[in-house]
């Protein structure tokens, strides 16, 4: 269950003046939801085009905010900064099971290489990105079944 779902559960349990039928059939409404701590989004950098998290699935982890890179961007300081995203990549997807993992893919593309590198190594998992559609506000799962179109090759 959810933290957001445990805290509505307690909240339940705390006025006594509900009917118990009200709380049991809220509570299997509760626990038949979906889990989204199961789920994770990462947003490659979170920079100057906002984000709307309520959009996103699961959990949403920034992996990145703001210019890297230094200014003017020097290798060497990307470098350390990329070594610090991947640091705090693993630590989330090593503290963590996560049946589908997202990727916002914002700022410079290598954070999101890397990234998606780093996924592929402690998860042996392929990371699905979001492509955000301006249109209609919504961001679309790029989910490309690359094991069958990798052995579809000869």
């Amino acid at each position: 269950m959810t933290k957001k779902l445990q805290k509505i559960k307690d909240l339940l349990h705390k006025y006594n003046d509900i009917d118990q039928s009200v709380i049991d059939e809220i509570e299997k409404i509760l626990n038949d939801t979906p889990k989204s701590d199961d789920i994770l989004t990462i947003v490659a950098n979170k920079g100057s085009h906002a984000i709307n998290e309520t959009l996103l699935p699961g959990c949403v982890f920034y992996a990145s905010e703001g210019n890297l890179g230094g200014s003017p961007m020097n290798p060497e300081t990307l470098i350390t900064d990329l070594e610090k995203i991947a640091k705090q990549t693993t630590k989330i997807l090593k503290n963590n099971f996560y049946k589908k993992i997202y990727i916002v893919p914002s700022g410079l593309p290598i954070i999101s290489l890397t990234i998606s590198a780093i996924v592929s190594q402690v998860t042996a998992k392929p990371i699905i990105p979001l492509q955000y559609d301006r249109e209609s506000g919504q961001y679309w799962k790029i989910d490309l079944p690359i094991r069958e179109l990798v052995t579809q090759v000869t």
